[in-house]
């Protein structure tokens, strides 16, 4: 009887184990992100968004589309997981406006650029890191 009980644990533990994978996997569908800024892992160098700049978001839908604005473009594709914590995105569009010389062009290709080379993503508590193939990291935080 104890061996019954103790393989009926073992299997509990491992349904509940493989929900809270499906749960942490399909966590970016449906959700709304705001661009914080960026980790270099080249200097482990922390930057943030600038204030004055416009509010850059990212949004991933229940049908593996996602839409962001960047400084000065609107950017659309498609992304993939493939697995616990990789991420591909694919087939990118962008608005080509002119943001001007300087830091606005700057960041504006950098997140259009992280989001290209998007390799993985980690969640932890409501921030995102997506990490590139590019050596940064894109962090963001849940939108409410």
């Amino acid at each position: 009887m104890k061996i019954i009980r103790k393989i009926f644990i073992f299997i509990f533990i491992l349904v509940l184990a493989s929900c809270k994978k499906d749960e942490i996997i399909s966590s970016l569908a449906s959700t709304n992100w705001l661009f914080i800024g960026i980790h270099k892992n080249d200097n482990n160098v922390d930057e943030k968004v600038p204030s004055e700049f416009r509010e850059m978001t990212l949004e991933f839908t229940d049908t593996n589309i996602l839409y962001a604005l960047s400084v000065c473009n609107s950017i659309n594709g498609k992304y993939h997981l493939l697995g616990n914590d990789s991420l591909k995105v694919d087939d990118l569009i962008t608005t080509l406006v002119y943001c001007g010389d300087g830091n606005p062009h700057t960041w504006d290709e950098l997140y259009y650029n992280g989001l290209r080379n998007a390799t993985n993503y980690f969640l932890k508590d409501n921030t995102l890191t997506i990490k590139t193939s590019i050596n940064i990291d894109l962090i963001f935080k849940l939108k409410n």
